[in-house]
């Protein structure tokens, strides 16, 4: 007996039988599913990392506007206070500066906690990037 096929031609292969090749499909049909589970999982890890420096943009743009709006309504109290202090007998004035100084301070407060998250996040932002490579 040959190795020969029906048709006459001689194959290259060796003929190793149906029941490996099913096996190693089957390990192949794992591999692949699993390998799908990865790109899978990856990809939701994009996402979330996507979602966490979204939120953390949205989050710091609040608060420069937010500084922003109390730093002119403290303006807008000085102005006044200095406007009724030249115009008016030094009736309200103390409210108007009391006023001023309260929301400026809250202006500077949140520009500097803009400023400490800002160096916070610029290094730990370098971490995960410099690591995403993993070891090969």
């Amino acid at each position: 007996m040959t190795d020969e096929p029906a048709s006459g031609q001689h194959s290259p292969w060796p003929d190793t039988g149906s029941q490996p090749q099913a096996a190693g499909s089957a390990t192949f049909k794992s591999l692949m599913s699993k390998l799908l589970r990865l790109f899978e999982i990856q990809s939701h890890l994009i996402g979330l990392r996507f979602a966490l420096t979204m939120r953390e943009v949205l989050l710091t743009a609040m608060l420069v506007v937010g500084g922003v709006l109390l730093l002119l309504l403290g303006l807008v109290f000085l102005y006044v206070a200095v406007f009724k202090g030249l115009l008016l007998v030094m009736g309200p004035i103390e409210v108007c500066l009391i006023f001023a100084a309260f929301h400026m301070l809250g202006a500077l407060v949140i520009l500097l906690m803009i400023q400490s998250r800002r160096k916070s996040v610029g290094t730990t932002a370098a971490t995960p990037a410099a690591n995403s490579g993993g070891s090969r």
